[in-house]
């Protein structure tokens, strides 16, 4: 088992409009020990205080280049100097808390580390997008000879190099399903932490 430092981790969180949750993430972060400067808030022009309560924390923010989730991730990663990424929704609906066990998960040798919802709250996901994320991970599982259980969870470890080389074709949140594919298509090597 790894000792859980974080030398070698950059958290990119994508954020628009999230003043509601993104101070909670960002307490919840620091509790844990993951260092300010290892934390970069990705905004897409928030107008509602998102980017100062983000500086407030002391972690690092810059603003998006471009439009959408998969353009905040883009412009995030040419901020990355460490080996490992993890990208996670700045709204509060991910506990920080399990970032040690997806960071742990990938040391052991994967490309990328979905942060599964196994413990999502009854009610909590709307049915509809349930059941088409449930539709979404079959078919890529399908696809891919892969076994994993939320292709489009907001929580996620990736080796940087490989966030780096993605196209970034997806300009919304189909971009979890890209760098899957991406992953799975050139190694296989994905795995799946339950959070």
């Amino acid at each position: 088992m790894y000792e859980t430092t974080y030398d070698d981790l950059t958290i990119i969180i994508p954020t628009l409009k999230e003043a509601e949750g993104i101070g909670l993430v960002l307490d919840e972060l620091l509790s844990i020990g993951i260092p300010p400067d290892k934390i970069l808030v990705v905004d897409g022009f928030s107008d509602d205080g998102t980017r100062e309560i983000a500086e407030s924390k002391g972690v690092r923010v810059v603003l998006q280049e471009g439009f959408g989730k998969a353009d905040a991730i883009k412009t995030g990663s040419k901020f990355v100097k460490t080996t490992y990424t993890l990208i996670m929704d700045g709204d509060y609906t991910y506990p920080a808390t399990r970032v040690p066990d997806l960071l742990n998960k990938i040391r052991e040798g994967y490309d990328l580390v979905l942060g599964y919802r196994k413990y999502v709250e009854k009610g909590a996901m709307n049915p509809i997008f349930r059941f088409g994320n449930k539709i979404i991970t079959r078919f890529v599982n399908i696809l891919y000879g892969t076994r994993v259980s939320d292709v489009l969870t907001g929580m996620y470890v990736v080796r940087s190099n490989i966030l780096k080389e993605i196209f970034y074709e997806a300009k919304n949140f189909s971009i979890e399903v890209e760098i899957f594919s991406h992953v799975a298509n050139m190694t296989g090597r994905v795995s799946e932490v339950p959070i």
